[in-house]
């Protein structure tokens, strides 16, 4: 149940083309500071980051929007180019209904629907459970959740069964 949670997490706060999505909300991004590199096709964001869009918030120290080259939006009236990347870095935290995530780097890449989640200690908590690990790899196509340890680190998963007890795989 957690893992299922867990992409469908993946799945609705990171679309797979979200900007040729026309029924979601728009997305805010504040920040303290935008810089715009056109020649480079990237656009960063510093300071007190927080992106928003419908009820899914990231917050990071940066967060750096890399656009595809060539690839024009499909039934808008600008030249946009489409996101290829999504890097948010440092201290970045993902909420997304009642699902957070809590890691150093987060990466999305549109093309294959893979977000990773990388740091010292990685966290996806929510009701019910949590999966913590050095590495998270979450894919938005087919729902498959990979965590790892890093040197000899394992990978924790907590499930809450509803009782005292509860179960704790490690």
């Amino acid at each position: 149940m957690f893992l299922s949670v867990s992409a469908a997490f993946v799945q609705e706060a990171f679309p797979q083309n979200p900007e040729t999505e026309t029924t979601g909300p728009s997305v805010t991004i504040t920040a303290d500071r935008l810089v715009s590199r056109q020649a480079d096709r990237l656009v960063e964001f510093s300071g007190n980051v927080q992106a928003t869009q419908g009820n899914t918030v990231i917050v990071s120290d940066m967060l750096t929007i890399y656009f595809s080259e060539g690839e024009r939006l499909s039934g808008r009236d600008n030249d946009t180019d489409s996101i290829e990347k999504l890097i948010a870095a440092g201290n970045v935290v993902i909420d997304h209904e009642n699902r957070q995530a809590f890691c150093e780097k987060a990466i999305y890449t549109t093309s294959d629907g893979l977000l990773v989640l990388s740091g010292e200690r990685v966290v996806v908590k929510e009701e019910g459970g949590s999966i913590t690990g050095k590495k998270v790899i979450l894919n938005r196509d087919t729902g498959e959740i990979i965590v790892t340890g890093k040197n000899g680190s394992p990978v924790e998963a907590v499930f809450d069964t509803g009782d005292e007890s509860g179960m704790r795989l490690q």
